[in-house]
């Protein structure tokens, strides 16, 4: 079986990676806490479903909508790109991984 605190330790960095990118290349320094909220509530919701989630369920996330909001109309595309990356990069490879195990 998969060692989840391992893999959760491993997402926290990820997740704290992310938010540093966000906030110096989308909100120069601001908005830290909605960043942070962001974080805190993608960390929750694969924990929760232990990766089981798809990127429409980070896309979804409250605090996702409102970081949207507070992003400049240039940068909208950009967030939307690296939700999706993160996604593709390290919550799908983490669910395969689960998933390896499983059987």
């Amino acid at each position: 079986m998969t060692n989840f605190e391992e893999l959760y330790d491993n997402l926290e960095d990820f997740i704290s990676n992310l938010e540093i990118l966000l906030t110096k290349n989308i909100f120069h320094g601001e908005f830290q806490q909605t960043v942070k909220n962001f974080g805190t509530e993608l960390f929750n919701l694969c924990k929760q479903k232990q990766f089981n989630i798809e990127s429409a369920d980070i896309l979804t996330l409250p605090s996702f909508v409102e970081l949207f909001n507070h992003t400049p109309k240039q940068s909208k595309g950009y967030l939307t790109a690296n939700i999706e990356s993160f996604f593709s990069d390290i919550i799908e490879p983490t669910k395969n991984e689960i998933e390896l195990k499983k059987d």
